[in-house]
């Protein structure tokens, strides 16, 4: 369970990252 669990923070990561970069946040 948590190596699914791992698995997604790893995919979702880039995508926090992508949105902190977004202008006006």
């Amino acid at each position: 369970a948590e190596v699914t669990r791992q698995a997604d923070v790893t995919r979702i990561l880039p995508l926090i990252n992508e949105l902190e970069a977004l202008p006006g946040q």
